[in-house]
């Protein structure tokens, strides 16, 4: 694949798990000083939607902030312009695999 300079978070609403696991990857890769773009969006996702109050506080024991962000849907121009596509379930992979079939060696799944 070679050097991967944007990474998109993705699950269902994008304000939960998305969100979270995008900001312990990025604080990750600043700690690294590798100079990656990382993102996170919803495959269900109302846009705008705050970040749920719990992961809020959750993120917030880990010493990041993700008190500004907004939920965003996951669109097949996000799935190009990334160069790799970390999913929360075996689901949603298939999901993207299903309607983005071009995007297939991009996404994998978390844990």
């Amino acid at each position: 694949m070679g050097i991967t300079n944007q990474v998109i978070v993705i699950c269902t609403g994008n304000i939960c798990r998305s969100p979270m696991a995008a900001a312990v990857l990025q604080e990750a890769l600043r700690q690294a000083q590798a100079p990656v773009i990382v993102s996170s969006a919803g495959l269900g996702a109302v846009g705008g939607q705050k970040a749920d109050p719990i992961a809020i506080k959750l993120i917030a024991e880990r010493g990041l902030d993700i008190n500004e962000h907004s939920g965003t849907q996951f669109t097949s121009s996000d799935g190009f312009e990334n160069d790799l596509i970390l999913v929360m379930e075996t689901e949603q992979r298939n999901l993207i695999a299903d309607n983005w079939p071009l995007l297939q060696g991009r996404v994998y799944r978390l844990g």
